[in-house]
C-alpha cells in the first residue's frame, strides 16, 4: 500500500532513466521535476523529525533506546530514499543535457 503517487512515480523514474531511449525529452523533464519534489519532501521530514527531537530533548521519558532506534532507522531509511532518488535524477538531468547537445 502506499499513500502518494510518489510510489509508482520513483519506479517509473528509474525505469526511464535506465532506459532513457524508450522516453522523451519531455517525459524526461517530468520524472527530473518529481523526482525534485519527492526528495525535497523526504529531506524536509528529516528536518521535522531532527527539530521534534531537539525541542523535546529535555523530556527524558521519551527518549528510550527504543524510541531513538526507531528515529535513527526512519531517518535512515529517508536518506536512502532520498540518495537513490538522487542518483535517478542524476541520469534522467544527464540524459537530458547529453540530447541537448551538452557534455555527457
Amino acid at each position: 500500500m502506499h499513500y502518494t503517487p510518489c510510489h509508482e512515480t520513483i519506479y517509473k523514474a528509474r525505469e526511464a532513466a535506465n532506459h532513457p531511449d524508450g522516453h522523451t525529452t519531455e517525459d524526461l523533464a517530468r520524472f527530473a521535476d518529481a523526482m525534485r519534489s519527492a526528495n525535497l519532501s523526504l529531506w524536509n521530514s528529516v528536518s521535522a523529525i531532527s527539530l521534534v527531537m531537539i525541542e523535546s530533548k529535555d523530556n527524558i521519558d521519551i527518549w528510550n533506546e527504543g524510541t531513538l532506534y526507531g528515529i535513527g532507522e526512519g531517518l535512515a531509511v529517508f536518506s536512502d530514499l532520498a540518495m537513490g532518488i538522487s542518483f535517478t535524477l542524476d541520469s534522467l538531468t544527464n540524459e537530458m543535457t547529453r540530447r541537448r547537445g551538452g557534455a555527457k
